[in-house]
């Protein structure tokens, strides 16, 4: 997931808004999305 954010983020358009659901999964992606915020 990492890897797919800083793709994202890395990208050469500013002010993009990045959408994240999690439904519940238990591979702790809510941690990991704090740690890039």
């Amino acid at each position: 997931m990492q890897k797919c954010f800083n793709s994202i983020i890395n990208q050469w358009f500013k002010g993009i808004e990045i959408i994240v659901v999690d439904n519940g999964s238990r591979d702790h992606t809510l941690k990991e999305i704090k740690k890039i915020d």
